[in-house]
């Protein structure tokens, strides 16, 4: 069985990734409304009866946290492809660990591995449009 394991880990890990990826996309939906997003932006900066300077201060405050919050994420974007690259280099091996008993729970670690990576991505979808959707 481990053999058999084996010689399909690269079809198993992109079918895993294909749906994983599919999942994303149904929890997204069509992601932000940029007209809605532009708005609150422009809501909170230009105010009634707020100075044409704190405007502006709070205008540098809203860029300056997206930059650090999209650094941020192509950090973490990153650091996913990684170690998903590495457990795809991994699966070979990972999955021969199933054949013998002794080396049973390294297999166990890869399979937990592996689906926290692909898992990661559908939870932090999820939460995105928890946090992110209009009250109904």
């Amino acid at each position: 069985m481990a053999a058999i394991a084996l010689n399909f880990s690269l079809m198993v890990c992109e079918h895993a990734i294909e749906l994983a990826n599919g999942l994303v996309a149904a929890l997204l939906g069509d992601g932000v409304d940029r007209k809605r997003a532009g708005d609150l932006i422009a809501e909170q900066a230009r105010q009634p009866g707020r100075p044409a300077a704190e405007s502006a201060d709070v205008l540098i405050w809203i860029i300056g946290l997206a930059v650090a919050m999209g650094l941020i994420l192509a950090f973490i974007a990153i650091v996913r492809v990684a170690l998903l690259l590495f457990l795809m280099i991994a699966a070979p091996l990972a999955l021969l660990c199933h054949a013998l008993p002794q080396t049973e729970h390294i297999a166990r670690v890869w399979w937990h591995t592996f689906t926290g990576v692909l898992g990661f991505g559908c939870g932090t979808s999820r939460a995105h449009r928890l946090l992110g959707s209009e009250p109904r």
